[in-house]
């Protein structure tokens, strides 16, 4: 698993004293671009003129985050093509250990220039498949593949 770690900044508080439900992508975010970094998807890659998109995403809100609260942020690269990567992630409060959030994305390499999809090229393709095998096995939550429904 590759993880990322941060404090709720006190701005990102709503009117209800916690954070805002927006921040929590910004915070997983923050986990997402540590694993781009990790597998040769960060700046400089894009710079070269692709990029990812994201094609769909369950965000799950479990417990409340205050105020420089500490996080740590967990992903999980689930599975992935010759143009598509499915990650999961969570977030832990860093003190006490319990689930705050989770978040399931399915992103698309795309070509800036078409802005159409395209293959990853082979180093990237090589990257992820040491990145699976550093993480090892795909720990199965009960949030992942999770379709939205009221439950009767």
């Amino acid at each position: 698993m590759f993880e990322a770690t941060c404090r709720v900044p006190p701005e990102w508080i709503d009117s209800n004293g916690h954070m805002h439900d927006a921040r929590y992508i910004d915070m997983f975010h923050l986990g997402v671009r540590k694993f781009f970094d990790a597998v040769g998807l960060g700046d400089e890659y894009r710079a070269q003129g692709c990029s990812l998109f994201n094609m769909g995403m369950n965000l799950d809100y479990v417990r409340e985050l205050f105020a420089e609260d500490s996080v740590r942020i967990t992903i999980q690269l689930v599975d992935w093509n010759s143009k598509m990567i499915h990650l999961f992630a969570e977030l832990h409060h860093a003190e006490h250990g319990y689930l705050c959030a989770a978040n399931e994305r399915l992103l698309m390499h795309v070509d800036m220039t078409s802005r159409r999809s395209t293959p990853f090229p082979a180093q990237i393709l090589n990257a992820l498949e040491m990145a699976r095998a550093r993480q090892g096995d795909v720990v199965q939550s009960e949030r992942m593949g999770r379709r939205l429904q009221i439950r009767r």
